[in-house]
């Protein structure tokens, strides 16, 4: 039998050293710490409010899962956030619930993994573990934390129940950690040795969970026939194979250039096939860094596939979904050393070495995302629900164009909002067919002056552009900048019920001044 090697006693199964725990505690409360703090300078983005929108507007879960069938992501994040919102209101308790999320994982990972106190300590200091995966109040942080809880279940207990149950609930995360836990049960339930994997009707039960977890996960984030969230796309592309390709580089070296919209922006993105390349190097060297044995290498060859072919024939992505990549390295490494001791891998030190790289390579990201969302506003949607509180505006009616960007202002503003797109009222987006088409500036104000006239009084339109030309009976209030999200500007106008007959022979005032009013003029905090 395998001693476990000195620098990982007590971190990957029994009893941990006094100073293993200690060490633990500090790498927690540091991680908590900075996360704690970043999070009460965080402004939430539209992709945080939907979410809490649906859960916070939804009457019963049968009605949440009526609510969220457009949203192509399974229904654990959402089922938290409809508890949560059952005693609060403010969306500053999801942000809070995903940071002590965030915060567990660190800790079972810190406390639990077979790696050196160097590399854990890497790990809580990178880009997706620190600020992606813990600031940002998404589903893919609670992914994550089951995929540690996993790696820690098999480490201790490989033939319990537990890991079955993990994988389960990883599977009902997000669409991407479905897959993964795919991946994962198939390497945890295919063992050689019977000792590291469960047996007789232990097995069976673990199979058919698994199987139960991940096809219900799939079916409900599948779409509905009339979903307008993305299409599979089979045809050849070759910009497409490089983005794909690219967010190798995403997931390894996830560096932003730093400045105001820093966010989902790599240095290499002017290059892209330079970026490929350079993902395509990144890739070998995770490779050799975390697969030892055959097992492990199918492991981590099969997640990479599948993920890199989902990127390619569904949606490019971004950092956040590439970076189930970085996680899939570091699960794979965390069991292949749990397996067996490092010294009897061959050219084990060297692969450590690379392992090290590719956390230290974490790192930079990091600081620079922690350093500009603390100095720029992540989103101003917040600013403009501010801005019409401000100009005595909040009670009027509110009508939204671009419904994804709107949404989040009448969620500050705690009101409904008519969306232009769909022609519907309500709390949050519904990604369908209908909401596709683009309207016009005249299909936009018409719907503002309807809704007026219904009402009873004027009407507030949120739009995230100018109108193109002058309108009668519409006068633009104020202007707030974007953020770090550069698409959620937002211009406010103030339709009037009944618009003003134009004068003859003189000319009708702009919807456009020259010199228009601004609200939040420096995006810079001191």
């Amino acid at each position: 039998m395998h001693s476990v090697p000195a620098e990982t006693r007590g971190t990957s199964g029994g009893v941990a050293s006094p100073g293993e725990v200690w060490f633990a505690i500090a790498m927690t409360v540091a991680f908590a710490a900075v996360v704690g703090w970043q999070v009460s300078v965080h402004e939430l983005w539209r992709d945080e409010w939907n979410p809490w929108l649906i859960a916070r507007h939804s009457e019963s879960i049968l009605d949440l899962f009526a609510n969220k069938r457009y949203e192509a992501h399974p229904a654990l994040w959402y089922l938290l956030l409809f508890a949560t919102s059952r005693f609060a209101v403010q969306p500053l308790a999801m942000q809070w619930l995903h940071a002590s999320i965030a915060v567990l994982g660190c800790w079972t990972m810190v406390r639990f993994a077979p790696f050196s106190r160097w590399e854990r300590g890497l790990l809580c200091g990178g880009y997706f573990l620190l600020y992606e995966y813990a600031v940002l109040a998404r589903d893919y942080g609670l992914a994550v934390l089951f995929v540690w809880a996993f790696c820690a279940s098999v480490s201790r207990r490989p033939q319990s129940l537990w890991p079955a149950v993990i994988l389960g609930l990883l599977a009902w995360t997000h669409a991407l950690a479905t897959m993964l836990s795919g991946f994962l049960g198939l390497w945890w339930l295919s063992s050689a040795d019977s000792a590291r994997r469960p047996v007789g009707w232990k097995r069976a039960f673990a199979v058919a969970l698994l199987l139960l977890a991940v096809a219900g996960a799939a079916y409900d984030a599948a779409p509905p026939v009339d979903g307008g969230t993305g299409r599979w796309r089979f045809e050849w592309n070759a910009a497409r194979l490089s983005g794909a390709v690219g967010g190798l580089a995403d997931a390894f070296v996830p560096l932003s250039p730093f400045q105001l919209h820093f966010w989902n922006h790599h240095v290499l993105d002017p290059l892209p096939w330079v970026k490929a390349v350079a993902g395509m190097l990144l890739a070998a060297v995770a490779s050799f860094a975390c697969a030892g044995r055959r097992q492990d290498l199918a492991l981590w060859a099969g997640c990479v596939g599948c993920l890199l072919s989902f990127s390619y024939l569904r949606v490019v992505g971004v950092f956040r979904h590439h970076g189930f990549l970085f996680v899939a390295l570091v699960a794979t490494a965390w069991l292949a050393r749990s397996q067996v001791p490092a010294t009897a891998v061959r050219l084990s030190g060297a692969r450590r070495a690379a392992f090290v790289l590719l956390l230290a390579l974490q790192l930079p990201g990091a600081a620079v995302a922690l350093r500009a969302d603390a100095r720029f506003p992540f989103s101003t949607c917040g600013q403009a629900a501010a801005a019409v509180q401000q100009l005595g505006v909040a009670d009027l009616p509110l009508v939204g164009e671009t419904d994804v960007a709107t949404a989040g202002v009448a969620g500050a503003l705690r009101r409904p909002i008519h969306f232009v797109r769909g022609q519907r009222s309500t709390h949050f987006v519904r990604f369908d067919r209908e909401r596709r088409r683009a309207p016009d500036d005249r299909e936009i104000v018409s719907s503002a002056r309807a809704l007026a006239l219904r009402e009873g009084k004027d009407a507030l339109l949120i739009m995230t552009r100018p109108l193109r030309r002058a309108r009668a009976g519409l006068e633009r209030l104020a202007t707030i900048p974007a953020g770090v999200v550069e698409d959620e500007r937002y211009i406010l106008y103030l339709v009037s019920k009944v618009p003003p007959a134009p004068r003859s022979g003189r000319r009708q005032e702009s919807a456009n001044p020259p010199a228009e009013p601004t609200v939040a003029r420096s995006l810079r905090r001191p």
